[in-house]
């Protein structure tokens, strides 16, 4: 019989060298006193990848999980975004502020394709 990890195709995470270590025995997390370790060795264990994915399946994985689990695999979405006006718009007619508006949507877009692409310097 298949693993449900086996079924669903997902791949072991951890790297050849985690991979090499034998899985943690309850005894051996439990004696534990560094906090750092204790976490290390939980989310290493096999028990725990499979209760993210039965919490998946079933779907009463806590939100907090998934949203954690999407900023270390996909990284965290930008904070915040500061747009600072260069242009007085004061006395501008309507259809000059719609052009200023398309060119500026362009340019967000653009910006936007390139954070897409994985250029984190864009200003």
């Amino acid at each position: 019989m298949k693993s449900l990890a086996d079924f669903l195709d997902v791949q072991d995470p951890r790297t050849p060298e985690q991979l090499a270590q034998p899985e943690p025995k309850v005894e051996d997390v439990l004696d534990v006193a560094d906090p750092k370790e204790f976490c290390e060795k939980i989310l290493g264990s096999r028990q725990f990848r499979q209760y993210i994915l039965n919490g998946i399946v079933i779907g009463d994985l806590p939100s907090a999980i998934v949203t954690r689990m999407m900023d270390h695999g996909w990284g965290k979405p930008v904070e915040r975004v500061q747009v600072q006006a260069v242009q007085d718009l004061d006395g501008l007619s309507p259809s000059e502020l719609r052009a200023l508006l398309q060119e500026r949507i362009k340019s967000l877009a653009t910006m936007v394709s390139l954070l897409e692409d994985g250029d984190e310097t864009v200003h």
